[in-house]
Order: C-alpha cells, then structure tokens, then sequence
C-alpha cells in the first residue's frame, strides 16, 4: 500500500515536480532496500512541512497506509537527539554535565547522579523502568516512572562499568519536563530542549 501526499502551507514556495519525482523515487528505493514495511519522508522549510511522502504499510493488520500523523517506533535513536541538544546546551552554558539529578528532582534518592554519568551510561541505575515493559510494552508515563524511580535499583556503582540504562536517559527526558514545562513549544526530539530553549 503507497500514499503519497504533497503539501505546501499559504506563503511556502512550492517544490518542482522533477524534485518531487526525485524524493518519491528515493524513498521507494530505500524502502525497497531496507526491506522495511514502511518508510516515511519529509521536507521542512521554516519550520512547516512543505512535502511528504509515505511507501507502505503502517499496520499489516489490518492494512493500513502511513500518513503524516503515524507514529513510527525508532526505539534508541531518541538517545543520540537527546545527547546532541545536551550537548549544545552545556556548549550555551545553560547545564553543566556536572548537574545532579537532584537539581531536577529533589525528593529522588538516586539524586546524586549527574547528567555525565546518565549520558555516558555510567550511572549505575538498571537497565530500565521499573516492571516488565519488554514483555507487557506497557510503557510508564512521566507520572508513572517518576513515581515508581525510588523502586528502581544501582545494580552497579556509579562508574564501574558500562551499564546500559534506558531508564537514566528517560529520567533526563522526564524530569526536564516536569522541572519546568513550556507549554508554548511544540514537540520536539527531545524535552530537553524546551526546558533550556
């Protein structure tokens, strides 16, 4: 199943076809080799969706096609957005990578590890949430993992060994929301962002 749409807002130059024609066949190509159900493309001028494209099959059952609303799971890659904007916030001098959990949550017991440490995997923390979101993909949300974090173990000390632990970059994501929301910005990669913006 294919769909393809082109979208061009009031004031947005409009792209040409032998462009459109180009993108579309990129992306036919990619998902061909890919050999992915699906592959979604966009063009961003502005910071409005000039064009998009979709290849495939969201759901396979039942069939449906993707659109510019479907939400593709792209699991650990979050991470690498989170990194980069913490990264350029510590380059703006807005956080030090020496900031304490505690200074974005006060009350949790695991306070004293810093955003280097989360980043670096090095915190210590287990490898994810609290309960078995592997085998029930029953995901916490922000209320959920802030209250269950005093539940969750330091399976190791802070830098003794390489631990990977989704559960430290979902507590810099979730408790920069929390910290200090801005309802004003749209989603972004990452919470991060809108917190230091």
């Amino acid at each position: 199943m294919t769909r393809n749409s082109v979208n061009s807002p009031l004031g947005a130059m409009p792209l040409g076809g032998a462009l459109v024609r180009d993108l579309e066949f990129r992306v036919r190509e990619a998902q061909s080799r890919w050999h992915s159900p699906a592959v979604s493309a966009g063009l961003v001028r502005d910071g409005a969706l000039v064009w998009s494209t979709h290849i495939g099959s969201a759901r396979l059952d039942p069939l449906s096609a993707p659109t510019d609303d479907t939400a593709y799971m792209i699991g650990s890659i979050t991470k690498t957005f989170t990194a980069v904007l913490i990264m350029a916030l510590r380059d703006a001098g807005r956080l030090s990578l020496d900031d304490r959990l505690e200074k974005y949550l006060p009350q949790t017991r695991h306070g004293a590890i810093t955003i280097r440490q989360m980043l670096a995997h090095a915190s210590g923390l287990q490898r994810e949430p609290v309960g078995r979101i592997w085998e029930n993909l029953d995901a916490p949300d922000q209320e959920r993992l802030l209250r269950e974090l005093e539940n969750a173990e330091q399976v190791l000390p802070v830098h003794f060994a390489f631990h990977y632990s989704n559960l430290a970059f979902a507590l810099w994501d979730r408790s920069s929301r929390s910290s200090r929301p801005d309802p004003g910005v749209r989603s972004s990669p990452s919470a991060s962002w809108r917190l230091w913006r």
